[in-house]
């Protein structure tokens, strides 16, 4: 273990932990375009979920290129486009649900979210 002040490189190494969450990972990207910047870079990378893709993407390419690549694929995105959700559609959905058991021709079928273009890594 390192003691205080110790570089990390003595210390046995840096590794950067990535958190699931969906949006929450998106910030990711630039967290990991400062350090790049900065000269840091991870011995090791771990993640989950939405954290998980950007830990694989950091690990395959940390050069600023493909860095690039991955926030090309964050940018575009929009809860809106990925998770469509409203209050009437929900309603609409769950209330029939609940009261028979099974849907009804009449309600839309859930749509699938967009995915990001292949490609990435």
């Amino acid at each position: 273990m390192a003691r205080p002040g110790q570089p990390p490189d003595q210390a046995g190494g840096v590794a950067f932990v990535f958190q699931g969450g969906g949006s929450l990972a998106a910030p990711q990207v630039g967290m990991l375009c400062a350090l790049s910047g900065a000269g840091l870079l991870p011995d090791l990378v771990v993640g989950s979920s939405a954290g998980a893709l950007n830990a694989v993407a950091a690990a395959s390419d940390p050069s600023p290129a493909g860095l690039g690549r991955l926030e090309a694929v964050w940018l575009p995105l929009r809860r809106q486009r990925v998770a469509p959700f409203s209050a009437r559609a929900w309603v609409s959905y769950v209330l029939p649900t609940a009261a028979t058991g099974q849907r009804t021709d009449s309600q839309p079928s859930p749509r699938r979210p967009a995915c990001p273009s292949a490609g990435v890594i």
